[in-house]
């Protein structure tokens, strides 16, 4: 495997702030949120983060201006099941 692309859960952004793209697929309308908070913490400036999650159009654009805010990158691409 490239290590370039492995899988982690959160806590690895934590311990290791260095990643240049996060790839996030949220359950619900209530992540994005709370993880835009934590992202902005934990990321450097000049990330991107792509949101797969398949929530509301108003939660994808909050979470984009709170990130865009803090010149993080965020690109909407929702994914939907079956």
């Amino acid at each position: 495997m490239n290590e370039k692309f492995k899988i982690y859960k959160f806590d690895y952004i934590k311990e290791n702030p260095n990643p240049n793209l996060i790839l996030a697929v949220n359950t619900n309308n209530n992540v994005p949120d709370k993880m835009a908070d934590k992202l902005i913490k934990n990321i450097k400036k000049g990330s991107t983060v792509i949101d797969m999650s398949s929530t509301k159009p108003k939660t994808a654009e909050i979470f984009s201006k709170k990130l865009k805010k803090n010149k993080i990158y965020f690109l909407d691409a929702p994914v939907s099941g079956g």
